[in-house]
């Protein structure tokens, strides 16, 4: 399996970014360096929207097979807008997020260890930056990836709801505000195998959120101070609608705060290339639930240029929502 081919299971594990799939890249023969473009964006219902573009470039050395040595680094950047619905407790929101990944990785034909960083920006919520280190495996058409994460969050200051705080049995003397970050570790794998003309691949990732620190501008007993998840959850009340599932495309799916992921595909060769996958996500604060199915055709523009046409849809708590997305790829 190539180094392009090999790396985009780390990719869409890890950097989130919308590669073009391994089964369309083996299509053209290995150079011994390439530089790989793409830009593309989602449209759907409910006002949700995005793009993203990346640059990524692989080399190899080594006259012989058993001496090579193969290097990767790439970045993207995708900006994205989505919403969740109201409900009978809380009103509808919507999400503005603007995310940013990098990544090199080093390693020979079967072996490869990967290294990656990623920052992104919720409008009006948080702020988090994450590294993440993992490993590639890869031998007679079977991929594999390994990687644990370390992310921290700053979210934007809030104000303390009194209706929370009466609950609480905090009494309050005017409007007060709340400034609190959390940390997570993440530990994620995916599981691939590509024949000529088909392949198949699973993924799944998990998330352990440390207590929450928060300081307050007035007194409060240090209980108040270090939060689990829940609690934390319960204290910024309406403050996180921004942070539940949301509805609408792909793009900026990889960058929300999440519990649990797991995801399924194929992709197969039939007049064109197909690509089939399905990703179910559980949010960290609230649980809230999220769906997205999408069937993605690829066409060959020329002999370095792919086309992905992708149609899907989003379901679960925050709502349901149909959507679009056009995918350019262009190898040098």
């Amino acid at each position: 399996m190539s180094a392009p081919v090999r790396h985009t299971f780390f990719a869409a594990t890890i950097c989130g970014a919308f590669a073009l799939s391994a089964h369309a890249q083996e299509a053209a023969p290995e150079p011994d360096s390439q530089w790989m473009l793409r830009g593309g964006f989602d449209v759907g219902r409910n006002h949700s929207r995005g793009f993203d573009a990346s640059v990524d470039y692989t080399g190899h050395t080594g006259a012989m097979p058993e001496d090579e040595r193969y290097y990767d680094a790439g970045f993207a950047f995708s900006r994205s807008q989505s919403t969740v619905k109201s409900t009978a407790t809380r009103p509808g929101a919507e999400t503005r997020t603007g995310a940013g990944v990098g990544y090199v990785s080093y390693g020979n034909e079967r072996w490869r260890g990967v290294l990656g960083m990623d920052a992104a920006r919720d409008q009006d919520l948080r702020k988090s930056r994450r590294v993440s280190l993992g490993v590639d495996f890869a031998r007679g058409g079977f991929a594999a990836n390994l990687t644990g994460s370390h992310r921290k969050t700053t979210f934007d200051t809030f104000t303390f709801d009194p209706l929370i705080a009466e609950r609480l049995g905090i009494t309050l003397g005017g409007t007060h505000s709340i400034d609190c970050t959390i940390s997570d570790k993440g530990m994620g794998a995916r599981l691939g195998y590509g024949g000529n003309s088909w392949g198949v691949y699973a993924s799944g990732n998990s998330y352990h959120y440390d207590k929450a620190k928060c300081s307050f501008d007035f007194d409060l007993p240090d209980v108040f101070k270090r939060l689990a998840a829940a609690d934390f959850f319960d204290l910024a009340g309406g403050f996180l609608d921004r942070a539940r599932a949301r509805v609408g495309g792909r793009i900026g799916q990889e960058a929300r705060l999440l519990k649990s992921e797991f995801g399924l595909g194929a992709n197969f060769d039939l007049w064109i290339k197909w690509s089939v996958d399905y990703l179910r996500s559980q949010d960290a604060f609230g649980g809230a639930t999220t769906s997205n199915y999408s069937v993605t055709g690829t066409f060959g523009l020329a002999s370095n240029v792919w086309l992905d046409l992708t149609l899907g849809n989003t379901s679960g708590d925050g709502g349901s929502a149909q959507f679009v997305g056009l995918m350019l790829a262009v190898a040098m």
